[in-house]
């Protein structure tokens, strides 16, 4: 009875794992869009804010849309580029987040999209980082740094390293 009763659960749990993902790349692409739309019609004149910054960290309730500026122009700038300069269908945009995609915007073209879009989905943001640098961890002999912090004041320092360990 367990193992039905576990096979269940498994079932169960997937289930709500595919409509969280469903619902969330759903969500994020309108999300994309409608931020762009927002930045590139200037609707915080409109609404009578002075900057975009100000109509983006407003509050909810006063009118303005709850969010950093910065993350604002991030979802902007992801759509601007790859949607209406690279010309990417916005389904694509669902194979990775916003913050892989911005991560990466600079090195990609017309020419390389494909191949930087198969990597931000296969990819973690740490993994996908090291690429951007050109950092092949299974050649790197870790050259470690240790910081200790200062109980009192917080403050961080370098302890020098004479084991590579």
């Amino acid at each position: 009875m367990t193992q039905i009763s576990n096979v269940s659960k498994v079932k169960e749990a997937h289930k709500r794992r595919e409509m969280f993902i469903e619902f969330h790349q759903k969500s994020r692409l309108l999300e994309l869009k409608l931020v762009w739309k927002i930045w590139k019609l200037k609707d915080w004149i409109y609404l009578g804010f002075d900057t975009f910054k100000d109509y983006c960290e407003a509050p909810v309730n006063s009118g303005g849309l709850g969010i950093s500026r910065a993350w604002a122009t991030q979802l902007a700038e992801v759509y601007q580029k790859y949607v209406k300069e690279l010309g990417v269908a916005e389904q694509q945009l669902l194979l990775a987040s916003p913050r892989k995609l911005y991560q990466i915007r600079k090195l990609v073209n017309k020419d390389n999209v494909d191949d930087w879009l198969n990597k931000v989905s296969t990819l973690s943001l740490e993994d996908l980082q090291r690429e951007i640098k050109g950092i092949d961890i299974t050649e790197c002999d870790h050259q470690w740094e240790l910081f200790r912090r200062c109980k009192k004041c917080k403050i961080w320092e370098k302890v020098p390293n004479n084991n590579n360990f």
